[in-house]
């Protein structure tokens, strides 16, 4: 059950919260005029890498997922403070849509859909529904300490700094993904079963070569 507090917590760790809730401060302190127009660059990538998910989830391994969408966002994350950094750079306010919308295409891929998804399937079904309030509550409190955060931290170091953080942070949160979430890509089938450890056929669920997680099937007498 560890694992799937682990891969919330550290979804809420990423920082995409709080570029979400600051995205209009930072086009603003960037120079957009057309801070509507900008509106789009949030909604567009997701709704566009999402549905790419949806169709390769089945024949691309999870981690994979993972590792591209960590690599995309700490990009991202490196190209935004330099855009703030730099004075230069601040009329040139089109500019801040890219490496916002490369977050929010990273951050689609795998690390929001595919946190909630896993931790659905980690978790067995007896008590799923407890566990992911629980699970839940911690994850929403982790991402409103990164949005609290994000002003106080902003203003007291450069913005490269801050966002060079960011990315540092992103690429810690994937490499501990990589060490923690089990490969999904392999020839065999692992057994996991449900927070009391029974078992029974509703509690466990087996993780099959192609990285779906099925409960098994049992015979009828």
């Amino acid at each position: 059950m560890y694992l799937a507090w682990l891969l919330l917590v550290l979804q809420a760790l990423t920082g995409v919260g709080a570029l979400l809730f600051f995205c209009e401060s930072v086009s603003a302190y960037g120079g957009a005029s057309w801070l509507k127009v900008y509106g789009v660059s949030i909604g567009l990538p997701q709704m566009l890498f999402r549905s790419v998910v949806a169709v390769l989830i089945r024949r691309v391994p999870r981690k994979q997922f993972l590792h591209c969408s960590t690599i995309i966002m700490s990009i991202a994350y490196l190209l935004l403070g330099l855009l703030l950094q730099f004075q230069d750079l601040k009329p040139n306010a089109p500019l801040l849509v890219v490496p916002k919308a490369l977050c929010l295409v990273g951050y689609s891929l795998a690390w929001g859909p595919l946190s909630i998804v896993l931790t659905s399937e980690l978790l067995g079904t007896q008590f799923i529904g407890f566990i992911i309030g629980l699970v839940m509550t911690l994850h929403w409190l982790a991402s409103l300490a990164v949005i609290f955060l994000f002003e106080p931290i902003l203003a007291s170091v450069v913005s490269f700094s801050y966002f060079g953080l960011m990315a540092i942070v992103c690429s810690t949160c994937g490499i501990c993904i990589h060490y923690h979430l089990p490969g999904t890509g392999g020839t065999t089938s692992n057994v996991q079963c449900g927070p009391l450890n029974l078992p029974t056929k509703s509690d466990c669920t087996t993780l099959s070569s192609s990285g779906e997680i099925k409960i098994p099937r049992t015979k009828r007498i």
